[in-house]
């Protein structure tokens, strides 16, 4: 009988040992694609043209870069925004990965550019953003670049964003950065899981925002060298970054700086994580979230957190993925556009609606009635106060998610 469980057992692990090599090859054949998707890319965009072309006119520019499929999930409420904005300080810039004859997104307004249709692929979107950088930066007048998905929605008026982007910040990109994993109480799943072995390679959110030097750091200067390190990182040889799901776009480009950081002697200990952001800070990348995206678990004991009922609900379930907003309360729609470091908010699908809590016949009693976020976005952001820079200083974002129990959203903990 005991030589038979011997003999179970080394069966079991065998096949588990197989289990496990195969799960590794298949990884590593997945991270070998993707990071063909990323470099074919990235060589698409260096063979495009770097000449400058003449603006529609003079003024410095924020650079509005839309990843499509074609068409975008709140369009209307894009355009309502746009129709607000003055024309002469913001380009357009769209990338159709699927374009239809019935894609009409932004293509009315004068400073719509069609960006090079370039391949993605989930977990392989730097390539696209190379391309779309490129295509940007041809303009002299754009300052801002700002990446925006497929259902982000504006959460201030124009001239709020300029204030803030152009007139207040135009030397300074915005990073996202996520916390270290075991260091916030809730069960995030977008955490740093390595900040700790490798201080030099830093986990954030893909909806950055680059200052026009940034921007051309991370294609022109370091677009390779970035993603060529992050690729050798990813091998099972290292041991480290075997995980398909760290994504490129959520590590290269502030590779890219942290490299040009290195060569300015701003860090010169790559081993401290702390050092590394200070070196960060000192070229003029800010730890700012301006876009939010609602991740199951990150936003406990926050302004922010829709509590279990909303998480748990399947219509907006996230997984590994940020959940989406449909349904939100309104006083969370308002709290959203009230938040002077944010500027968007993603995850809002074409079936976005808010549920609105209305006064009822007697005292005390509400009644309830949902309304389409298309309907009621336009309106709050009209009514949205001057730029601050006070009021950003003093509630800026650094993450996304809770240092610990007790903490503040808006904590700047690293």
């Amino acid at each position: 009988m005991a030589s038979l469980m011997i003999y179970a057992s080394s069966v079991l692990s065998a096949r588990t040992t197989g289990q496990v090599i195969d799960s590794i090859k298949a990884s590593q054949i997945y991270r070998k694609y993707v990071h063909q998707v990323d470099i074919t890319g990235l060589d698409l965009a260096l063979l495009r043209s770097r000449e400058h072309v003449e603006s529609h006119s003079a003024d410095d520019k924020v650079a509005f870069l839309f990843m499509e499929a074609d068409g975008h999930a709140q369009d209307k409420i894009w355009s309502s925004f746009f129709d607000q904005a003055d024309k002469d300080k913001y380009n357009l810039y769209v990338h159709r990965k699927s374009p239809t004859s019935r894609g009409r997104f932004l293509q009315k307004y004068a400073s719509y550019h069609e960006v090079s249709m370039t391949s993605s692929s989930w977990c392989a979107l730097m390539g696209l953003q190379y391309a779309m950088l490129q295509a940007s930066l041809r303009d002299p007048t754009n300052q801002q670049f700002v990446f925006l998905s497929h259902n982000a929605v504006p959460l201030k008026p124009f001239s709020y964003m300029y204030e803030d982007l152009v007139l207040n910040s135009k030397d300074k990109s915005k990073f996202c950065f996520t916390s270290i994993t075991g260091l916030i109480s809730s069960d995030c799943r977008f955490q740093d899981d390595h900040r700790r072995d490798r201080p030099d390679t830093l986990k954030h959110h893909q909806w950055i925002i680059l200052s026009r030097e940034h921007a051309e750091i991370v294609l022109y200067e370091n677009g390779r060298s970035a993603l060529k390190k992050y690729d050798q990182m990813r091998d099972v040889v290292d041991g480290v970054f075997q995980d398909p799901k760290m994504c490129s776009d959520e590590t290269v480009p502030s590779m890219a700086l942290i490299q040009k950081a290195e060569d300015q002697g701003l860090i010169t200990n790559t081993s401290d994580y702390r050092d590394v952001f200070s070196g960060l800070e000192k070229m003029g990348v800010e730890q700012r979230c301006t876009t939010f995206a609602y991740w199951g678990g990150c936003l406990v004991n926050t302004t922010f957190d829709l509590g279990a009922e909303f998480e748990e609900n399947k219509e907006n379930l996230g997984a590994a993925h940020p959940m989406s907003l449909r349904g939100a309360p309104e006083y969370f729609v308002r709290d959203l556009v009230a938040h002077p470091s944010l500027l968007f908010a993603r995850k809002f699908n074409a079936d976005a609606f808010v549920n609105i809590t209305l006064p009822g016949d007697f005292e005390g009693e509400f009644t309830y009635e949902t309304q389409l976020l298309r309907d009621v976005l336009p309106d709050l952001i009209e009514k949205v106060p001057f730029f601050q820079v006070k009021a950003l200083e003093q509630n800026q974002l650094a993450r996304l998610n809770t240092i610990n129990a007790n903490s503040s959203l808006s904590m700047k903990n690293t």
